[in-house]
């Protein structure tokens, strides 16, 4: 995996659902050897989000009807879980699955897998409200900013 691709999916999330994610992983790795648990996506730019759209990997298509993925920093995390011999795990009803929807904290996060659509390796923070084109633009604009900053990508 790119380190740079694992540090910025970490950077660009809220940090709510990054400490909820690292503080899981130990239980995920008793509960399942050999399996994996990987930080997928985070924050999405509104370019990336409309290639989710076109691709079907989101409902969302980032320029009428936005994601908490576009929210920055990110209010919403993809995960994907990996057998043992690294192959991912594509089947939603999957243990490893419902592990990750037994491990949310109610109240705090809302796991995917209960959406009308389910979503498996989707988590995100409570309350739940979709953004509007204003907050995903001021959401772009800070997450441009702060990638200046930080030099990742310079």
């Amino acid at each position: 995996m790119n380190t740079l691709a694992s540090a910025l999916r970490l950077w660009s999330a809220d940090a709510r659902l990054i400490s909820w994610y690292l503080g899981s992983l130990p239980k995920f790795y008793t509960d399942f050897p050999g399996s994996r648990l990987a930080l997928t996506q985070t924050y999405r730019t509104p370019a990336q989000q409309q290639v989710a759209a076109l691709t079907g990997r989101s409902g969302f298509d980032g320029s009428t009807s936005f994601s908490l993925h576009q929210v920055f920093p990110s209010a919403a995390i993809d995960l994907g879980v990996y057998d043992q011999q690294g192959n991912y795990i594509a089947d939603g009803t999957d243990s490893r699955y419902s592990w990750l929807g037994q491990a949310v904290v109610p109240g705090t996060f809302r796991w995917g897998g209960t959406f009308s659509k389910p979503d498996y390796d989707h988590v995100e923070l409570l309350p739940v409200s979709s953004p509007d084109a204003a907050q995903v633009a001021a959401g772009f604009a800070r997450y441009q900013a702060a990638v200046r900053a930080s030099g990742f990508l310079t």
